[in-house]
């Protein structure tokens, strides 16, 4: 759903807000002004990223610095957050951050690509992943439930999760060399058209990572998607299949709260 605080739109998952003492949010292009280089690609940061990163935090309760953020590889590593003090818009090379502690709040940028968060109201215990289609390729979204198990002994069925918005099957169009490389990892063309994962040459990703999850334990009532296409949306967030190198960055991010 869509909500505002303090001038800054954002979309919520209902499911999230209501399984435990948690703050959450999928902003778009408004309201906080991120450059087109996203802070994943530099780290000589300007003043005026800054100046987002203490709005940000001011106005949803976040640790000063605002969340610890990923310089997204595109894989499948997990970075866990285990000292409190961290964030801000020097990011940790990872495509997926969780951690145990109240206070400290995660964050990934996209364009298009998923954000995926992740909440433990047993063990309390929070993630949040990027999934591109090549981190789609290698499961980080079924990594990071696994590193939320080991670390922090989750049990899946217990775990609430929500997608962000990202680029749909309506508009994410892949060449013959992506399309034949979820065929191998899905196990087949069929099995792809089963999950829903690939529509001619269309490639879902919501749903690739869906059936990741569900594979690993989640319960599928336990997964809400507010079903934005950034694409479709464009007047709400950013997507750079739309808007190419030009195209800035909206942050997703989770807390627990103390």
């Amino acid at each position: 759903m869509f909500l505002e605080k303090d001038g800054i739109p954002y979309v919520s998952s209902g499911g999230l807000a209501h399984s435990g003492p948690l703050v959450h949010g999928f902003l778009g292009r408004k309201g906080i002004t991120l450059k087109p280089l996203a802070l994943c690609r530099t780290r000589d940061v300007s003043n005026e990223i800054h100046a987002s990163y203490k709005r940000l935090a001011e106005v949803f309760g976040l640790q000063p610095r605002g969340p610890v953020t990923v310089n997204q590889v595109h894989g499948s590593s997990v970075f866990i957050v285990e000292e409190k003090g961290a964030g801000g818009p020097h990011p940790v090379e990872a495509d997926s951050i969780v951690t145990g502690l109240p206070g400290v709040s995660l964050g990934v940028l996209t364009a298009d690509c998923l954000p995926i968060v992740l909440f433990d109201p047993i063990k309390k215990a929070a993630g949040i992943v990027h999934a591109g289609w090549r981190g789609t390729l290698e499961k980080v979204a079924s990594k990071t439930v696994e590193v939320l198990r080991e670390r922090f002994g989750s049990n899946p069925p217990d775990l609430v999760s929500a997608l962000g918005p990202s680029i749909g099957p309506c508009c994410y169009e892949v060449d013959g060399t992506v399309a034949g490389e979820f065929e191998r990892a899905f196990g087949g063309r069929h099995k792809l058209k089963d999950l829903k994962s690939l529509k001619g040459r269309r490639l879902d990703i919501k749903e690739a990572n869906v059936e990741q999850l569900v594979t690993s334990g989640l319960l599928r009532e336990n997964i809400s998607d507010e079903g934005l296409c950034t694409s479709c949306r464009n007047e709400l967030f950013f997507s750079y299949r739309k808007e190419g190198q030009r195209a800035g960055r909206q942050i997703s991010f989770i807390m627990i709260k103390e």
